[in-house]
């Protein structure tokens, strides 16, 4: 498929994708979109591991997303999402994450009602202990 050609998620409008990351990747389903992107759940053809495949399209802030992979791409720490690898096209990144299926803190605090103090403890430590090596 060459590059940027538009490949049909189940019931889904067509999705240009960069021929590199289909090849690699088995595309399942959009997970999260966002105003200047969209979160696709992906397989790797080979090794069946899950991934997380950001597309951000050319209209974004670069700037930010730039910032986002050079702190990424710096960080190796268990509370901190992994960056595998990035696909550049004429028209979109392609930022191919870890897989956190684990979803959104907030959402659980919610869910929860209220935490305990040691709880509460924790969830700040792990959230201070990956912010605190991203910055370093």
């Amino acid at each position: 498929m060459p590059v940027g050609e538009a490949t049909v998620l189940r019931d889904r409008p067509a999705l240009r994708l960069d021929s590199r990351l289909v090849c690699k990747y088995e595309v399942l389903s959009v997970i999260g979109k966002g105003s200047f992107s969209q979160v696709l759940r992906v397989q790797h053809r080979v090794t069946k591991e899950y991934y997380a495949v950001k597309l951000v399209s050319s209209s974004s802030d670069f700037g930010a997303v730039n910032n986002e992979l050079s702190i990424l791409s710096r960080v190796q720490h268990p509370f901190v999402i992994r960056l595998e690898e990035v696909f550049r096209s004429a028209s979109k990144l392609f930022i191919v994450m870890e897989m956190a299926s684990g979803g959104e803190m907030y959402d659980r605090v919610v869910s929860k009602g209220r935490y305990s103090e040691i709880e509460a403890r924790q969830a700040v430590r792990m959230l201070l202990n990956g912010t605190f090596f991203a910055l370093i």
